[in-house]
């Protein structure tokens, strides 16, 4: 029943919607579908905020904002990819074209502002995430300005965090840190895939099987006991679909990637440049956090997919 429920409300509806931008493609303005999807992230941004300045309660352990997504992380996987892409926008509209408007002002307080918040998230994968697709961005927009700026970005994340528990606990790899927690999650995670590598255990099975074999594999209790997903999104495809399943996501990325690239130095350039930011920055989440099994990034990644089919040689956003 639980996979049955995935796949209805992360999958089915995901689709539908897909298919509902594929089939109506021509009725689309897709400069107004990509401003309403960043404006679903000041939304939640705005839900984070509430929770800063004590209009809403703070519901995560450790006392960071969730916004109504009930974690931190959560939150920030959901906004860093509508950062990077309204900020590519920005820059590239505000350096290169100098395409300049009064308009611009508002985007640049909903960019800034869903970067505060992502700040007080705290969320260390997030900001490695937005500075290594930031690299990306510096490199194909070869602007020094677009260098000064996620350099600034970075900078001011990692003093406020200087001398912080949580960054100690980052280079930490026993009592329980984040660190050794992920490490044995890996572990678990990469015996289950070994002993079911075809098959997978299916969908929404991983918290039930963690806790029934963690304590087999590691040959003592783990450090949690409660776990829903493995941190990272290749080896939960792998783990709940097996090796056919990670296989096609992989293949579905580089499709798309490659697609994406084709289009960097054309007539494109603005669009496949400002996607391709947010596509790494997806990316590089998945490699520590999973991103895709949750009904919110699920809509998010097939709508970033069709926005990168729409993408067209002469056709500009």
């Amino acid at each position: 029943m639980v996979a049955l429920g995935i796949i209805k409300s992360w999958m089915v509806v995901s689709m539908i919607y897909l298919i509902t931008l594929t089939v109506g493609k021509k009725m689309i303005d897709r400069s107004k579908l990509i401003k309403a999807f960043v404006f679903s992230g000041l939304i939640y941004a705005l839900t984070g905020l509430f929770q800063f300045i004590g209009l809403t309660e703070i519901v995560t352990l450790d006392g960071r904002i969730s916004g109504f997504l009930g974690s931190a992380n959560y939150l920030a996987m959901y906004l860093l990819p509508l950062i990077l892409l309204s900020a590519s926008y920005w820059m590239y509209d505000f350096f290169i074209t100098k395409a300049r408007s009064t308009y611009m002002w508002n985007e640049l307080v909903v960019v800034l502002a869903m970067i505060f918040v992502l700040g007080l998230t705290v969320s260390y994968n997030a900001f490695l995430a937005l500075l290594f697709a930031g690299v990306y961005l510096i490199f194909r927009l070869r602007l020094v300005q677009a260098a000064l700026v996620f350099v600034s970005i970075f900078i001011v994340f990692l003093v406020t965090q200087l001398g912080s528990e949580k960054l100690m606990q980052a280079f930490e790899f026993d009592d329980r840190s984040s660190s050794s927690v992920r490490t044995e999650v890996y572990e678990v995670t990469g015996q289950l895939i070994s002993e079911r590598p075809l098959t997978g255990y299916g969908l929404g099975s991983y918290e039930s099987v963690y806790l029934q074999q963690a304590p087999r594999i590691l040959e003592k209790a783990p450090m949690e006991w409660v776990m829903i997903h493995p941190h990272n999104t290749f080896l939960s495809f792998f783990y709940q679909l097996g090796i056919f399943g990670a296989v096609w996501f992989v293949i579905l990325l580089l499709f798309y990637w490659a697609k994406l690239q084709k289009f960097v130095d054309r007539v494109d350039r603005r669009q496949a440049i400002a996607l391709s930011s947010a596509f790494l920055g997806i990316l590089f989440l998945s490699l520590f956090d999973t991103h895709f099994w949750k009904n919110d990034f699920a809509v998010q990644f097939f709508l970033l997919l069709w926005l990168i089919d729409s993408v067209r040689q002469k056709h500009t956003l």
